[in-house]
């Protein structure tokens, strides 16, 4: 959607009063339907910088109206509305600089709006640049995940080295597991949330790993911030072992798991789980 002067001084237009604002306004419906006619589902709107001289209530006032066009705008169309936390040093004057901030605006959108489709686009690379605990922020995520497929229906197990995570899915009715492999075992569909490509490696490959214990035919989604080389490695099975130990990464041992197959029945269990960084 639109985000005004985005590489100079406004990181969006939503909070910006005047003539951005009403830019905005004028061309949410537009970008709805363009977004709809590519097939387009989810539309980020940025919130904007700080305006100097203007009271920072009333920006965060403005935006929250022009969020919730947006969102109505979105849910015309079936897409999702993300909302995006920039990073300090390269944007001081954006009041959205952290997860929490970004997840607070989300909750108020979906409040107002009572659609429930507005969700936090997690763009690791500000959240790093913010010195953001990576590790938290994707337990942000996970546990509302895993809860929101325990209330369509789906039994999911999950681990995390977080005990109070393992708590809080028992509490909305999933089932904890103690290890990666008692996690995958049995799943048709596993879903992994760790911060990028090293992390990925360590919890596939390996006796304790994915590979080694998710059953064949199971349906393996990443949403981690990881290489398009490790997705193909990840697909390709053993048979990249070797190619991996020559450019000095671990090889994975041999297993059974496959890539996923496109004809699948239903999924029944999941698994979802994050894991700690390597160091």
């Amino acid at each position: 959607m639109g985000a005004a002067a985005l590489p100079g001084p406004d990181r969006g237009a939503l909070s910006v009063p005047g003539e951005e604002s009403e830019r905005f306004r004028a061309n949410v419906e537009v970008a709805a339907d363009f977004a709809q006619s590519l097939g387009c589902t989810a539309l980020n709107a940025l919130y904007g910088n700080r305006v100097q001289g203007v009271d920072p209530a009333a920006q965060d006032a403005l935006a929250l109206e022009n969020l919730t066009l947006a969102a109505r705008a979105a849910h015309r169309v079936g897409a999702t509305l993300l909302i995006e936390a920039l990073n300090a040093p390269e944007s001081p004057a954006c009041p959205i600089v952290s997860a929490p901030k970004a997840i607070e605006v989300v909750d108020a959108v979906n409040a107002a709006t009572g659609l429930d489709n507005a969700r936090f686009l997690m763009d690791l690379y500000h959240l790093a640049r913010n010195g953001e605990d990576l590790e938290a922020v994707l337990g942000i995520m996970g546990a509302p995940m895993a809860e929101n497929l325990l209330k369509a229906g789906y039994p999911v197990t999950g681990h995390t080295l977080e005990p109070d995570k393992l708590d809080r899915l028992a509490t909305a009715g999933g089932t904890p597991a103690a290890s990666i492999a008692e996690a995958v075992a049995g799943a048709d569909v596993i879903v992994t949330m760790v911060p990028a490509s090293p992390q990925v490696e360590a919890i596939a490959y390996g006796p304790d790993g994915i590979l080694a214990n998710a059953r064949r035919g199971a349906l393996l989604i990443d949403m981690s911030s990881i290489t398009p080389q490790t997705s193909v490695d990840l697909a390709a099975g053993p048979s990249c072992a070797a190619a991996r130990t020559e450019r000095g990464r671990p090889s994975r041992p041999p297993t059974s798991s496959s890539s996923p197959s496109t004809s699948r029945p239903a999924p029944k269990p999941w698994s979802s789980w994050r894991s700690p960084a390597s160091t």
